[in-house]
């Protein structure tokens, strides 16, 4: 989902910072980035399952403007909750949740001075949780609930946070998922990143006058 709303941003001229754990894959979006757009990329390898504190701050004291903070990261390890391992609970909490508590606090200085937008990119699991996501879906709802305090705090300041909620996504994560459960995947009824994408450019060239709060996008068929 990131690297197509990586293009689609690039494509309209924005100039980005691409965060991520894989260094190879990086390079490689970066390479693809710069074969659509001219427009500035740089890429910083970081793991977000792990504690972020000092990297997050260190981005934030080099960077001269921020306009907008979009968190796309996500995983998702199902397990029955007598089994969950402290090491599945961590991981989970720490991309889903902590890590973009730790890289919105480190950021917020320069989107408020920007009076910039916030996107976080959550699960349709926080209008319903399912069997054996229970760690993932208490930090998506940790998530969620950090993002309505967020807006609250910022929006004086002139910064817009929207909550965006995605039903099942044609990704990566989502055909692990599907493995993970013995199940075949059927991507093409499902959500496409390119729509994500697609979305959010349209959200961010909302005029400042009015903001979107939260978007539910959900696939067409329902299973």
């Amino acid at each position: 989902m990131g690297s197509e709303i990586a293009k689609q941003l690039v494509t309209d001229g924005v100039h980005l910072i691409l965060l991520g754990r894989n260094e190879k894959k990086l390079k490689s979006l970066k390479d693809t980035l710069r074969g659509i757009s001219s427009a500035g990329i740089e890429t910083v390898c970081l793991d977000l399952s792990m504690d972020i504190e000092k990297p997050a701050k260190e981005l934030a004291s080099r960077l001269k403007h921020l306009d907008i903070f979009l968190y796309t990261a996500g995983v998702i390890i199902p397990n029955h909750i007598e089994n969950v391992t402290s090491r599945e609970f961590e991981e989970q909490f720490n991309v889903n949740f902590r890590s973009v508590f730790t890289l919105v606090q480190a950021m917020l200085p320069l989107l408020k001075e920007a009076r910039g937008e916030i996107i976080m990119v959550n699960s349709s699991v926080i209008k319903g949780a399912k069997d054996e996501l229970s760690v993932y879906s208490s930090a998506k709802h940790a998530m969620a609930g950090f993002t309505e305090s967020l807006r609250q705090e910022v929006n004086p300041c002139g910064v817009r946070v929207v909550n965006i909620i995605p039903g099942k996504t044609a990704t990566a994560m989502q055909e692990d998922l599907h493995r993970r459960k013995n199940l075949k995947m059927k991507g093409e009824l499902l959500i496409q990143p390119y729509e994500i994408a697609y979305t959010i450019l349209k959200i961010l060239k909302l005029p400042f006058t009015s903001e979107i709060t939260e978007l539910v996008i959900r696939p067409m068929k329902k299973s």
